[in-house]
């Protein structure tokens, strides 16, 4: 399964907003990186992956989520 940043957050119900203020941005500031995930830095982009609990090579880099069955 694959996500970007918006599919990822809409995935774990959480807003714009709410996650914004987990990771102490404004939220016009965590929209612009929904619309050009490009634009986060290292540090942030590994915060959304450990608040959203999907992996940061999944959301940032497109590939595609494992799960583990067993």
């Amino acid at each position: 399964m694959k996500f970007d940043l918006e599919q990822a957050r809409k995935y774990k119900k959480i807003t714009q907003k709410e996650l914004a203020n987990l990771l102490g941005v404004s939220e016009a500031t965590y929209i612009s990186w929904e619309k050009n995930p490009d634009n986060v830095r290292v540090g942030y982009a590994k915060q959304i992956a450990s608040i959203l609990g999907i992996s940061y090579d999944v959301i940032f880099f497109g590939n595609e989520l494992q799960f583990n069955l067993n």
